[in-house]
């Protein structure tokens, strides 16, 4: 049988542990009114009668929920505190998860923290938490001091969106926080990987072919980008994302490909993906580091993984027509700073760039 090597990446983007900056003080004297929304700060009002009303803030592309008499602070993204201003909370801080287990980095960010403040509670171990919109996460409470001041962090750990988010309060040590900050970290939204950026677009790719995927499940795929007159493929398509995408691949058992290695090839591009991907013996074997400045990394996750099946059951060659039967798997990631899918064809072995026509 033959054996596809896996892709992936050197991983040489070093790993910024969440919320390691220094907290910033946040509460305000009891008498002092803050009425302004932090700037780039989206916040919506939802009611309902049997639940207390609540506000939605979304910061980059996380949202999560607080309570209405919660008041934004001024230049604080993501940052509010309650109604008697004796408590703030807000969204600390984000980064990737990387190469680190859930565990590694959460033991790793409480010893970053003991170097600045003086830990008085840890969680001995994670648990694991399902957030408001189903992303199997888990989560872990510090509680340290400065300055009188006491921090009670939730740490929250995305693995298939390589995402940690640090939730935070603060108040006076001499005080309780007004609400337990777990109840709005389970609030929390991930706005990556949501959405099939594929199926029903049009793409042109970077070795001068173009694509398109139509609404209807058929695909045309024209061996000269711009010219859709003849000289095509058709036939069907499927396209999965994230789990979906590897179970499928897992499923065709011509290209070898096993659950184990999808994950561990993913776990070596969490830190970075480079476009264009590279040999697993690079990454098992090389003597030598890339620089980082050689190569330019994006952020990548298993939801934005991706899986797309091309059946073709026609070719069409200068306006004559004949019969094709084949599959063609490719696979890889959809880079949202680019807004562009970098992939790889499991039958030919060959990367592409696919950008969409608008």
């Amino acid at each position: 049988m033959k054996r596809m090597v896996a892709f992936l990446t050197v991983p040489m983007i070093a790993i910024s542990l969440t919320g390691c900056r220094k907290f910033v003080p946040l509460i305000k004297n009891s008498d002092e009114r803050i009425t302004n929304e932090p700037e780039n700060t989206t916040v919506s009002e939802e009611s309902s009668a049997e639940a207390p009303q609540m506000q939605s803030c979304t910061v980059g592309n996380i949202s999560f929920e607080v309570p209405c008499d919660w008041e934004p602070i001024e230049g604080f993204e993501g940052s509010f505190t309650s109604p008697d201003k004796k408590t703030a909370f807000q969204l600390q801080g984000e980064s990737i998860l990387g190469s680190y287990s859930p565990e590694e980095f959460f033991d790793d960010l409480a010893d970053s923290y003991s170097s600045s403040y003086t830990i008085s509670y840890k969680d001995e171990d994670i648990s694991s938490i399902t957030t408001a919109d189903g992303t199997e996460c888990f989560a872990g409470r510090i509680q340290m001091t400065a300055n009188k001041v006491l921090f009670d962090i939730d740490v929250l750990i995305a693995p298939d969106k390589n995402t940690v988010l640090t939730f935070a309060s603060q108040c006076s040590e001499d005080r309780e926080p007004s609400a337990d900050i777990r109840d709005v970290t389970r609030t929390a939204v991930f706005n990556i990987g949501t959405e099939d950026m594929a199926s029903g677009r049009k793409f042109s790719m970077s070795d001068g072919t173009e694509i398109h995927l139509n609404n209807d499940g058929n695909f045309r795929y024209f061996k000269e980008a711009g010219k859709t007159d003849s000289n095509y493929f058709e036939g069907t398509y499927e396209t999965f994302y994230g789990q979906s995408a590897f179970d499928r691949i897992v499923s065709m058992t011509e290209y070898g490909l096993t659950e184990e290695e999808l994950e561990q090839t993913l776990s070596a591009n969490m830190n970075g993906y480079s476009i264009g991907g590279s040999s697993p013996l690079d990454y098992l074997e090389s003597s030598g580091a890339i620089e980082p400045s050689e190569k330019e990394y994006f952020r990548i996750c298993k939801d934005t993984f991706y899986a797309i099946v091309l059946k073709t059951t026609s070719l069409n060659e200068d306006n004559i027509i004949s019969d094709s039967d084949n599959t063609v798997l490719f696979l890889g990631y959809y880079l949202p700073e680019l807004q562009q899918f970098d992939m790889l064809n499991a039958n030919s072995y060959n990367y592409t760039q696919w950008t969409e026509i608008k």
